[in-house]
């Protein structure tokens, strides 16, 4: 490395402090020394190099107003079941109630479910004309993390 070469002050990191090569042999050359020491060049295998910290977390599923879900008897349930951070949206979303499968083929009609899939993954879970039988715990079980409850209850309402 010449003066010449100093023009434009290429920086490095050395040691975990910056260094500028050029700062380093305009010095040595000020002082006299007829040439630099190895410490003014930066040298490959002492650029310190910073690694790239991957965080990982775990998907997290929350059904919204949980824990308690209060609706008069006649009105609509409408449960929305979030996943969040999920590395991939879940292939299968299962909701329950009072720990058994919902069939949506069910003689008791009235039941829907509208899934929408990406980063953040939305499962609306509907029953229309709410009875009493209707009151227990619903639970939304993505495929890919953990599953969320809340507890309905249908009351008698004006």
């Amino acid at each position: 490395m010449d003066a010449g070469m100093c023009g434009g002050g290429a920086e490095g990191v050395n040691r975990g402090y910056v260094r500028n090569p050029c700062k380093d042999f305009m010095r040595a050359y000020k002082a006299g020394e007829t040439r630099p020491s190895a410490s003014s060049y930066i040298l490959a295998d002492r650029i310190k190099t910073t690694e790239a910290k991957t965080f990982v977390s775990e998907p997290v599923t929350i059904i919204v107003g949980a824990p308690d879900l209060f609706v008069n008897k006649g009105s609509t349930i409408n449960l929305t079941c979030v996943v969040r951070y999920a590395p991939e949206p879940p292939p299968m979303m299962i909701w329950s109630h009072n720990t058994e499968v919902i069939n949506f083929d069910s003689p008791r009609g009235g039941i829907s479910l509208v899934t929408e899939k990406g980063p953040e993954t939305t499962s609306r879970l509907m029953i229309q004309k709410a009875v009493q039988s209707d009151s227990g715990i619903y639970t939304c079980e993505p495929s890919n993390a953990n599953p969320s409850s809340i507890k309905v209850h249908v009351v008698n309402g004006t």
